[in-house]
C-alpha cells in the first residue's frame, strides 16, 4: 500500500508499506502515461479495494473500498530551513558550491 489507509467495512487501519496480490490493469491513459488500476482485498473482511495511478497530480486515488490518511507536513516538522530572501539563497548556494568542491586536501575545478 502506497499511503495508510482504513477499510470501509471493517475499519481496519492498512498501514503503508504493506504488501498484497494485487490485480494490475491498465484503465486508461493521460497523455503518453498509462493509468493503472490496482485491486485487493483487506486482510480482515475481503473487501475489495481499489487504488489507481493519477499522473497529472503524481499520486495514487483511492477509487473504492478504503479511505487514504491525509497526512500534511510543514517545513517546521521537518527541521528544513525556509529560504524566502532570493540574496540569502543564493548566499548559502554559493557556500554549498565551495565546500562540495572540497574532497580532501585536494580542490576541484568548480564553476
Amino acid at each position: 500500500m502506497p499511503f495508510n489507509v482504513w477499510c470501509l467495512k471493517c475499519e481496519r487501519h492498512i498501514a503503508k508499506g504493506v504488501r498484497f496480490n494485487a490485480e494490475k490493469k491498465a484503465v486508461g491513459s493521460y497523455y503518453s502515461t498509462k493509468i493503472w488500476s490496482f485491486k485487493m482485498r483487506c486482510p480482515s473482511c475481503s473487501n475489495e479495494i481499489e487504488v489507481q495511478t493519477d499522473p497529472k497530480i503524481t499520486d495514487y486515488v483511492v477509487k473504492e473500498g478504503a479511505r487514504k490518511k491525509v497526512e500534511t507536513y510543514s517545513a517546521e516538522d521537518a527541521g528544513v530551513i525556509e529560504l524566502q530572501d532570493p540574496e540569502e539563497k543564493a548566499k548559502r548556494e554559493g557556500e554549498w558550491r565551495v565546500e562540495s568542491c572540497r574532497v580532501g586536501v585536494f580542490y576541484l575545478a568548480c564553476p
